[in-house]
């Protein structure tokens, strides 16, 4: 998949962040964390509804960043929207949410 089609537009600077429009867009921030992919800038541009299939069946949202090695470090700027209907069932794990393990750049 070309990078252009992750985001509705930007480079993931900070002077022209990735463009967040859809929840696939939000889903494809997990394409871009860890050491490799540092720093990238993200910024949402409408609200997002998790609340619709496939985000809210089984497990629901996977959160982004769950490991040491795919920690996000960057910068996640929301500007006045919201991320609404966030599901997640997952029993087993602790601390769980939208992102975890996140690392100060």
């Amino acid at each position: 998949m070309q990078l252009a089609s992750h985001f509705a537009s930007g480079t993931g600077t900070l002077k022209d962040p990735w463009i967040i429009k859809t929840a696939q867009h939000l889903n494809n921030v997990r394409n871009y964390t860890g050491i490799e992919n540092r720093p990238k800038y993200f910024e949402l541009a409408n609200d997002i509804d998790l609340g619709q299939s496939p985000w809210n069946e089984e497990a629901g949202w996977e959160p982004i960043g769950e490991t040491e090695m795919t920690a996000f470090t960057g910068g996640f700027n929301g500007q006045v929207y919201k991320i609404q209907s966030l599901y997640m069932n997952r029993p087993q794990e602790d601390n769980i949410g939208l992102k975890q393990n996140i690392k100060k750049l």
